[in-house]
């Protein structure tokens, strides 16, 4: 099977794309309205093509290039972790690939924030816990109990667990944000559309009502056309009457003078 590579073109125009569609990038948007956006990408993608995907290739095209991404950040994370000596297996990323990081914020997602305590934290915690006030009456290190000597570090790593929890909860409000615009996008263009609706079902019962009117005024003229042809016909019908009873009374005066005449004879 040979492998269809995008060319450089349509990768920096996805991840273009991406970046004014966060929501799409991250996965975060309804099915529907992701559908539709991707279909317009694809044929945005396919115009600078070859190769030419399917609408489903280039959403796989995409989530492979996330997990190619993660994957290098997460074996750099691991590399950087191990202990030794040997060669330098750090991955190097690309202008285009740290894009990708900087939209999704990998960094945080591989090695968020509170999580590990290493040489940060412990420096950290001596920069913290290094004052001790000083005491007029000192104490030996042999009156020192256990628990009095571990308390500031205690106390230390419960304030950097705090502050990894409070940039937790900043990311998990950041995210809610851009969901909650998105779905105000989402509610305004259903307000508008809902407008264009009632102006288009006002504009359809304006003419609705315009050619019932009119229909209206042809069938009062049809009307008033059948009344005068019925008035004319039955105008027509007295003459005709009247000029057949002026007949037969001419006809019944001839009887009678013809009458007349031969009585006289």
């Amino acid at each position: 099977m040979v492998k269809v590579v995008s060319n450089k073109k349509q990768l920096e125009r996805l991840v273009s794309i991406m970046e004014a569609n966060p929501d799409i990038a991250k996965g975060i948007c309804g099915k529907a309205q992701a559908k539709k956006r991707w279909d317009r990408f694809t044929t945005e993608l396919n115009s600078i093509g070859p190769p030419v995907r399917t609408c489903d290739k280039w959403i796989k095209v995409w989530a492979d290039l996330k997990f190619k991404i993660k994957k290098k950040k997460t074996e750099n994370k691991t590399e950087i972790q191990a202990t030794g000596g040997g060669p330098n297996r750090l991955h190097t990323f690309s202008n285009l690939e740290e894009s990708v990081i900087g939209l999704l914020s990998i960094d945080a997602s591989i090695d968020p924030p509170g999580i590990e305590f290493g040489q940060e934290e412990i420096q950290n915690m001596e920069t913290n816990c290094t004052h001790v006030d000083e005491d007029p009456d000192p104490i030996t290190t042999n009156e020192i109990t256990a628990d009095e000597s571990d308390a500031p570090i205690k106390t230390c790593l419960k304030k950097n667990k705090q502050k990894g929890e409070d940039e937790r909860l900043s990311i998990l409000k950041n995210q809610t944000n851009m969901q909650e615009d998105f779905n105000n996008e989402v509610k305004s263009t259903m307000r508008e559309l809902k407008k264009k609706i009632s102006s288009l079902e006002e504009y359809t019962k304006k003419m609705y009502y315009q050619k019932k009117d009119k229909n209206k005024e042809l069938l009062a003229i049809k009307r008033e056309k059948l009344q005068l042809y019925k008035e004319d016909l039955r105008s027509r019908q007295r003459d005709r009457t009247a000029r057949l009873k002026l007949k037969q009374q001419k006809l019944e005066i001839k009887k009678t003078q013809v009458e007349m005449h031969l009585q006289k004879i």
